[in-house]
Protein backbone atom coordinates (compact mmCIF):
# COMPACT_ATOMS: atom_id res chain seq x y z
CA UNK A 1 0.00 0.00 0.00
CA UNK A 2 1.74 3.31 -0.66
CA UNK A 3 0.89 6.69 1.12
CA UNK A 4 2.06 10.06 0.79
CA UNK A 5 1.36 12.96 3.05
CA UNK A 6 2.09 16.35 1.75
CA UNK A 7 1.87 19.22 3.96
CA UNK A 8 1.82 23.36 4.07
CA UNK A 9 1.09 26.35 5.80
CA UNK A 10 1.76 29.54 3.99
CA UNK A 11 3.88 31.79 4.93
CA UNK A 12 4.48 35.56 4.34
CA UNK A 13 6.77 35.32 1.41
CA UNK A 14 4.26 33.26 -0.33
CA UNK A 15 1.10 35.38 -0.13
CA UNK A 16 3.22 38.48 -0.98
CA UNK A 17 5.11 36.45 -3.98
CA UNK A 18 0.86 35.22 -4.97
CA UNK A 19 -0.78 39.33 -4.55
CA UNK A 20 2.52 41.04 -6.24
CA UNK A 21 2.13 38.99 -9.37
CA UNK A 22 -1.08 39.31 -9.17
CA UNK A 23 -1.25 43.27 -8.65
CA UNK A 24 2.70 44.10 -10.98
CA UNK A 25 1.28 41.96 -14.21
CA UNK A 26 2.33 42.92 -17.45
CA UNK A 27 -0.70 45.32 -18.13
CA UNK A 28 -0.23 46.72 -15.09
CA UNK A 29 3.17 47.54 -15.74
CA UNK A 30 2.58 49.04 -18.97
CA UNK A 31 -0.84 51.49 -18.12
CA UNK A 32 1.91 52.43 -14.26
CA UNK A 33 4.13 53.49 -17.48
CA UNK A 34 2.11 55.05 -19.54
CA UNK A 35 0.46 57.21 -16.59
CA UNK A 36 3.92 58.13 -15.22
CA UNK A 37 4.68 59.68 -18.69
CA UNK A 38 1.65 61.65 -18.90
CA UNK A 39 2.28 62.71 -15.10
CA UNK A 40 5.37 64.07 -15.86
CA UNK A 41 4.46 65.96 -18.66
CA UNK A 42 1.49 67.33 -17.09
CA UNK A 43 3.47 68.47 -13.68
CA UNK A 44 6.85 69.52 -16.31
CA UNK A 45 3.66 71.38 -18.30
CA UNK A 46 2.05 73.77 -15.53
CA UNK A 47 5.53 74.03 -14.12
CA UNK A 48 7.27 75.48 -17.15
CA UNK A 49 4.47 77.19 -18.52
CA UNK A 50 3.41 74.80 -21.45
CA UNK A 51 0.25 74.22 -20.69
CA UNK A 52 -2.23 77.51 -20.02
CA UNK A 53 -4.26 76.59 -16.98
CA UNK A 54 -7.00 78.55 -15.54
CA UNK A 55 -6.98 78.48 -11.90
CA UNK A 56 -10.93 77.32 -12.21
CA UNK A 57 -9.37 74.65 -14.01
CA UNK A 58 -6.14 73.41 -12.01
CA UNK A 59 -7.87 70.97 -10.43
CA UNK A 60 -9.05 69.21 -13.49
CA UNK A 61 -4.96 69.19 -14.84
CA UNK A 62 -3.55 68.21 -10.99
CA UNK A 63 -6.63 65.25 -10.47
CA UNK A 64 -5.24 62.63 -12.90
CA UNK A 65 -1.36 62.90 -11.80
CA UNK A 66 -2.50 63.13 -7.97
CA UNK A 67 -4.94 60.13 -8.18
CA UNK A 68 -1.54 57.99 -10.07
CA UNK A 69 0.60 59.11 -7.66
CA UNK A 70 -1.65 58.64 -4.41
CA UNK A 71 -1.90 54.72 -5.96
CA UNK A 72 1.66 54.30 -6.97
CA UNK A 73 2.22 54.91 -2.82
CA UNK A 74 -0.84 53.54 -1.09
CA UNK A 75 -0.84 49.92 -3.82
CA UNK A 76 2.85 48.61 -1.99
CA UNK A 77 1.31 49.35 1.34
CA UNK A 78 -2.08 47.92 1.24
CA UNK A 79 -0.46 44.97 -0.59
CA UNK A 80 2.04 43.88 2.69
CA UNK A 81 -1.18 44.59 5.00
CA UNK A 82 -3.30 42.81 2.88
CA UNK A 83 -0.44 40.06 3.35
CA UNK A 84 0.05 40.40 6.88
CA UNK A 85 -3.08 39.65 7.43
CA UNK A 86 -3.15 36.46 5.10
CA UNK A 87 -0.36 35.45 7.47
CA UNK A 88 -2.12 35.64 10.28
CA UNK A 89 -5.31 33.75 8.91
CA UNK A 90 -3.17 31.37 7.25
CA UNK A 91 -4.59 27.26 8.03
CA UNK A 92 -1.95 24.37 7.59
CA UNK A 93 -3.03 21.64 4.92
CA UNK A 94 -2.44 18.56 4.43
CA UNK A 95 -3.16 15.60 1.75
CA UNK A 96 -2.93 12.05 2.52
CA UNK A 97 -2.47 10.14 -0.51
CA UNK A 98 -3.34 6.16 -0.67
CA UNK A 99 -5.10 3.51 -2.58
CA UNK A 100 -8.12 4.21 -0.69
CA UNK A 101 -8.42 7.89 -2.29
CA UNK A 102 -7.15 11.30 -0.62
CA UNK A 103 -7.19 12.98 2.48
CA UNK A 104 -7.71 16.40 3.19
CA UNK A 105 -6.88 17.70 6.32
CA UNK A 106 -7.47 21.56 6.99
CA UNK A 107 -7.64 22.60 11.02
CA UNK A 108 -10.35 20.85 12.70
CA UNK A 109 -12.24 19.86 9.01
CA UNK A 110 -11.14 16.85 7.00
CA UNK A 111 -12.56 15.97 3.47
CA UNK A 112 -12.16 12.48 2.06
CA UNK A 113 -12.05 12.10 -1.77
CA UNK A 114 -12.16 7.86 -3.35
Amino acid sequence: MTRIQLKYQPDYENYLAVNHAATFNAPTIVLIVLMGIVTLVTILGLALGWLNADTNQLLLYLLPPGTFIFFLIYTPINLRRRVKQATEQAKELSWHLSNSGITINEESESYKHK
